[in-house]
């Protein structure tokens, strides 16, 4: 089983508590996107928006940041499962992710969620730099 495969298992088994009190979903983000400039097929844009949306959905589970709306919520969710699985619904091997260009699709769709959802994501980091200014 490759390493992508294992870092979606852990996805997969990952709870709400969980989520709630730790940095789990940052730390999975994170692994994929360190295997996927492993593989040389990382991209800028691709890992400032994972990132984001994993911040966006850490904060908003753990209480701390309640703006969101449910249907943002479920398609940052949707973008991150897509971004985490290594099989994805243009392929069959599996392994696409690994791939040059391999990305390609997971990057689309964190942009295309990134754009529907423009302006609760400005709202969102403005909210954090309020936050960082308070700290």
């Amino acid at each position: 089983m490759s390493a992508q495969s294992n870092l979606f298992r852990e996805f997969e088994k990952l709870t709400f508590a969980e989520l709630r009190h730790s940095r789990r979903l940052t730390e999975l983000v994170g692994a994929k996107l360190e295997l996927a400039r492993d593989f040389q097929v990382a991209d800028g844009e691709l890992e400032k928006q994972a990132r984001l949306f994993a911040e966006v959905v850490t904060e908003t589970l753990r209480g701390n940041y309640q703006a969101l709306s449910v249907r943002a919520f479920a398609h940052i969710c949707v973008a991150l499962d897509y971004l985490l699985d290594p099989t994805d619904l243009d392929t069959e091997d599996g392994e696409r992710d690994t791939q040059s260009g391999g990305l390609a699709s997971d990057k689309a769709l964190l942009l295309k969620t990134a754009a529907r959802f423009q302006n609760e994501l400005v709202a969102f980091r403005m909210w954090r730099a309020k936050q960082v200014q308070e700290a």
